[in-house]
């Protein structure tokens, strides 16, 4: 048994190969549809493990490419995806013909359980590798554009909370260093200035040009506090 592994994490296909490879399977990998649709030509494969979100081609693309093709068609085609996990693209990716759907990440030995369910299913026929989506190729493309758009969406909006986050940080960060460099002019003044009618003067004049005030001034306290 012959099983082709896509996904363009090199770890994500190292730690399947592994996993695979322990129940005596073996395996192909490639890091996106491009290079999955040559390595599926170019010899048999038995059953196609496949990521969603990858360059160049990614897995919806392959699951329709292998589905228009005759020789390919037939073979078992699962998803296991982290990025695309919503119902609707569950819904999608049933349409487009898949055998299964699973979300990352999931316990080895349910993973397992699951491909041999799959393969086993395949071999008696108990049920047939299902067929690709039957509406006009219009329609496929809308449903494709759907879910690109909804998984962009969420991802620009995560970019922007990361962003506003960030600035947060840095709007924190450019505050402490000009308290630190205030209070570093002021420990200058005192190591340097004895007269201390002329170190507050100058110590509030430093504060004006470091920190951006209109005027600054400096209360003492006596030994009673007053």
């Amino acid at each position: 048994m012959k099983i082709l592994i896509v996904d363009d994490n090199k770890q994500n296909l190292y730690m399947l190969e592994t996993l695979l490879k322990s129940c005596s399977y073996d395996v192909v990998s490639a890091a996106n549809g491009v290079e999955a649709l040559a390595n599926l030509r170019e010899g048999e494969i038995d059953l196609i493990i496949s990521d969603i979100l990858m360059p160049q081609m990614d897995g919806f693309q392959l699951c329709r490419e292998c589905k228009k093709d005759n020789k390919l068609k037939d073979i078992p085609f699962v998803f296991y995806t982290a990025t695309y996990t919503e119902d609707k693209d569950e819904e999608f990716a049933m349409k487009l013909g898949i055998d299964r759907f699973i979300r990352k990440p999931e316990e080895p030995d349910k993973f397992i359980e699951i491909i041999q369910d799959v393969i086993s299913n395949t071999v008696s026929a108990k049920i047939k590798p299902q067929k690709a989506i039957s509406e006009e190729e219009k329609e496929i493309f809308k449903l494709y554009n759907e879910r690109l758009v909804n998984k962009l969406e969420k991802k620009m909006l995560d970019l922007e909370t990361e962003v506003s986050e960030r600035k947060k940080y840095e709007a924190k960060v450019t505050h402490l260093n000009l308290v630190l460099r205030a209070i570093r002019s002021v420990n200058h003044l005192i190591i340097r200035e004895k007269d201390p009618e002329k170190l507050i003067r100058q110590a509030c004049m430093n504060l004006i040009a470091t920190r951006g005030y209109s005027s600054a001034w400096i209360a003492l306290l006596n030994e009673n506090n007053n």
